[in-house]
């Protein structure tokens, strides 16, 4: 971040955390899916509590620059009993993240143009409050995506009695900005050992198959806790 940015970054998330009643949240500010320690500011990366009375708040800044801005408010978890056992309490949302950010394999569910349902395995890349994936230009669901955006993907284990399951729903939009794939590009190198080579906006896997990638910014995530089992859904809020 630049010298010049940085007043208008603290003006700005200072600006947040008064719309928010936020007085004394703390935390790392991500620029495109990067944590800058220079801008340390009054938002929260994660749940943190005030100081004074111990109260707790959620917000999660995601994916902005200082010419477009985003803001993802951190999840209200609901419960939902009739799904779940009686002794069974919802899946904190720090735990939630833990999976999208370390699990492998991911199932996209996305919708033909004739209305019938394409499931299909892939790695994906959670950064920055959404999950990013990666899917040849002319495979069917990059074929899908770019007729109908809205999509589900799903992780989690094969086991009855053990683990979480997550489901996230979200809409699936291009990214295009050469700066954010060369960094969405180590990030599967790290996290897959995938290599991606960057072209002006798009993937190359280095043997003439051209990648389109696309971020998917949850609208809503449901959990499925095993031990015991529960139900819980989280639903965002953006501005």
């Amino acid at each position: 971040m630049s010298t010049c940015e940085q007043p208008i970054m603290h003006r700005w998330i200072a600006g947040i955390a008064s719309t928010f009643e936020l007085q004394h949240a703390y935390a790392r500010v991500r620029i495109n899916g990067r944590c800058r320690p220079g801008v340390e500011g009054l938002l929260p990366r994660k749940t943190a509590a005030c100081p004074d009375d111990g109260s707790p708040f959620v917000i999660e800044m995601a994916g902005y620059t200082s010419r477009r801005r985003h803001v993802m408010i951190g999840p209200t978890p609901e419960l939902h009993a009739g799904f779940s056992e009686p002794t069974a309490a919802g899946v904190p949302w720090a735990n939630v993240e833990r999976i999208l950010g370390s699990a492998e394999i991911f199932w996209l569910s996305t919708v033909r143009p004739d209305g019938r349902p394409h499931v299909t395995p892939l790695p994906a890349v959670w950064d920055g409050g959404a999950l990013h994936i990666c899917t040849g230009d002319q495979e069917q669901k990059a074929a899908n995506l770019r007729r109908n955006p809205q999509c589900a993907l799903s992780t989690g284990t094969d086991k009855l009695h053990d683990g979480t399951d997550v489901v996230v729903e979200g809409n699936a939009e291009r990214i295009t900005d050469h700066d954010r794939l060369v960094e969405l590009a180590a990030l599967w190198k790290a996290r897959h050992d995938w290599n991606y080579q960057v072209l002006d906006d798009t993937f190359d896997d280095g043997a003439g198959h051209i990648g389109l990638v696309f971020a998917v910014r949850p609208v809503k995530v449901l959990a499925f806790g095993k031990k015991p089992h529960s139900q819980t859904r989280y639903r965002f809020s953006t501005s």
